[in-house]
């Protein structure tokens, strides 16, 4: 899977991306950023992709052939978003398998 941007400022889209075993790409509908940028993104089972706008919003897409979906809350909304790099609660690398949950 991948992410993909179209166009700059206020006209850029964002799109995902996905082959397997060397199959064309298929590719999702275009979502409108209306000036915003990815600041986070997650994939899931078959396929899905969650992401994390500048602006606070957050647009989820379920799978190869399904639309975008905007949450409905804002997140983080009282704080604006920021690079992950700037997180000041960072304490060192994440280590491969550390996490708890399983």
């Amino acid at each position: 899977m991948a992410l993909l941007q179209a166009g700059t400022g206020a006209s850029a889209s964002l799109l995902a991306a996905w082959t397997g075993d060397g199959q064309a790409w298929t590719l999702s509908p275009a979502f409108t950023l209306s000036g915003s940028h990815p600041v986070s993104a997650s994939s899931g089972a078959d396929g899905a992709v969650a992401v994390v706008l500048s602006d606070g919003r957050g647009v989820i897409l379920s799978g190869p052939g399904d639309a975008w979906r905007q949450r409905a809350d804002r997140l983080a909304a009282d704080r604006p978003a920021r690079p992950l790099d700037q997180d000041a609660d960072h304490q060192g690398p994440i280590l491969y398998g550390s996490s708890s949950g399983s």
